[in-house]
């Protein structure tokens, strides 16, 4: 009688939990670009301009590249883990971190974009 062999267990570069918690930012990411956080910039007293957030150009780059490597994370992790592809993969959380520090501060907190660029930069120095 022939027995089959024991899958072997693979050691992915991402665990599951880690995976789920890349699906989750992608999840919120995708809300936050479907219903754009809208805020008041103050020209004068009298005069008030509405704003999207998430409509800035200087903001649409960083969401492309957050969204690829979001994405990438996903892919890659369930790849079987190697010390070249780990080094790879913290190279990008690293970045992903960093998008995310700068969305959330100029979205949700309404950090002045240049202002935060200039600060990432001095950080990653």
């Amino acid at each position: 009688m022939f027995v089959a062999p024991r899958p072997v267990a693979v050691k992915q570069m991402l665990s599951e939990e880690e995976i789920n918690k890349v699906h989750g930012k992608i999840r919120g990411l995708n809300k936050l670009r479907e219903h754009p956080v809208s805020f008041r910039l103050s020209i004068s007293d009298n005069c008030r301009l509405s704003v999207q957030r998430m409509a800035l150009a200087e903001l649409q780059e960083p969401l492309n590249i957050l969204m690829f490597n979001l994405n990438s994370m996903i892919y890659f992790g369930r790849f079987q883990y190697n010390e070249e592809m780990k080094s790879y993969m913290t190279a990008g959380v690293e970045l992903t971190k960093t998008i995310e520090d700068l969305i959330i501060r100029v979205v949700l907190r309404g950090e002045n974009i240049e202002e935060v660029k200039v600060y990432l930069q001095e950080q990653c120095k």
